[in-house]
């Protein structure tokens, strides 16, 4: 029973060869029509990777073996495909180059913004490849303007990426800036506080001035020991002359003596508190010493051109097409006029024979 239903389609399919043959030429003729009447689209494409953030970033004092990224992780590379999908590019685009215009779409014709971004992001190609790596290209008629296109896609890409980094390091300088110019402020408070404890206290040299007070103190009681020694000797009580020098002698001492010991109180009245401040001064003497040089650091960092991308293959004039594939669209419209008039022989002529059946 398969079998003969399989001859009869194959004799309705030779009955209606002539039909079908002439159908199959003309959508074949059709579709070479059409398919010379399609315009051609060129396509430019680079191809770059995602710079790490490391290459923006200075070296940190004291870590000159630090090691460094080339190449971004994929928070990165996120970010870039976010930046190559985004309005703000297409805007761009379309404003440097006219695409209203080029696009055929009046400016001023209702959702005229919207179809021009849709129309660019069809002719768009953003994705990331097996190896990481971003792959651009832009279609367009004219193969000049499609290198164009990408070279500047390609451009403001690197711009934004880079530019979100300077704006991030652009803030970070206005903090060091401010967090030196504080500090300055209170060193300079700091200076003022220590220089007047200083003189109240009559302090000038912290590190030598104990040793040489208690040299001067030992001296002088040393002296006064000497000078109490011949006062209380016979030979200087029996004269009366020696007995005067030797007690105005002593009232000198010991006035010497009241003057020190009244000097060490002083400096020892003061001496923790000056001690803190010092060791104030010098710890936000040398902290202000470290971020003015990573203020310097980055300052430098923030002048110099940084990439936000490493770029692989640059965008050239493309020299040949990338659709139409005129072949295949005349190939597939050749095989569906071939398939639907063969089916539709198929069924005309089963149902003819139904017809003729019911009929008898």
């Amino acid at each position: 029973m398969e079998e003969t239903n399989l001859i009869d389609l194959v004799k309705t399919v030779w009955k209606w060869r002539k039909t079908i043959l002439a159908v199959t030429i003309a959508c074949a003729i059709l579709s070479i029509v059409a398919a010379l009447l399609m315009p051609n689209y060129y396509q430019s494409n680079s191809l770059f990777y995602a710079a790490s953030q490391d290459l923006a970033k200075p070296m940190p004092l004291g870590d000159s073996d630090r090691d460094v990224e080339y190449y971004g992780n994929d928070l990165d590379i996120d970010r870039l495909l976010s930046i190559a999908h985004s309005n703000p590019l297409k805007i761009h685009l379309i404003d440097k180059f006219d695409l209203y215009d080029n696009y055929k779409i009046d400016p001023s014709s209702a959702n005229a913004a919207h179809k021009v971004r849709e129309k660019l992001q069809k002719l768009m190609n953003v994705q990331k490849t097996k190896f990481g790596a971003i792959s651009l290209g832009i279609e367009d008629k004219d193969r000049n303007l499609s290198y164009e296109l990408t070279k500047e896609a390609t451009h403001y890409i690197d711009q934004s990426a880079s530019g979100q980094w300077k704006k991030s390091q652009q803030n970070l300088l206005e903090s060091y800036k401010m967090k030196i110019s504080e500090s300055e402020g209170k060193i300079s408070v700091i200076n003022d506080s220590l220089s007047q404890m200083k003189k109240d206290y009559g302090i000038f040299d912290l590190a030598n001035q104990s040793e040489i007070l208690l040299s001067q103190q030992s001296s002088l009681d040393a002296k006064k020991i000497s000078i109490q020694a011949k006062l209380n000797s016979s030979l200087i009580k029996n004269n009366s002359d020696s007995l005067e020098f030797y007690s105005a002698l002593k009232k000198g001492v010991d006035q010497q003596v009241s003057s020190i010991n009244s000097k060490i109180q002083r400096f020892n009245s003061g001496f923790n508190e000056i001690t803190s401040l010092e060791r104030l001064q010098i710890q936000m003497t040398r902290q202000i010493a470290i971020d003015k040089e990573r203020h310097t650091q980055l300052q430098a960092s923030f002048n110099s051109p940084v990439s936000g991308i490493i770029q692989v293959q640059e965008p050239e004039v493309p020299v040949y097409k990338s659709r139409p594939k005129r072949s295949i669209y005349v190939i597939v419209a050749t095989f569906l006029g071939l398939l639907f008039m063969s089916l539709y022989a198929i069924v005309y002529e089963t149902y003819l024979r139904n017809d003729q059946h019911k009929t008898a």
